[in-house]
């Protein structure tokens, strides 16, 4: 059987936590590359 080399990419992650508190979503991906957030496109 031929070595077949898996190329992985993450396009999605969710999760969730309880933290008795708000947190300023647009805050969260200011300061950290790569996070995207879209209400619009993922209501949730």
């Amino acid at each position: 059987m031929p070595k077949v080399e898996a190329s992985i990419r993450i396009e999605n992650v969710v999760g969730t936590a309880t933290l008795n508190q708000r947190i300023d979503l647009n805050a969260v991906v200011k300061g950290n590359p790569g996070v995207e957030y879209r209400p619009k496109q993922f209501p949730g």
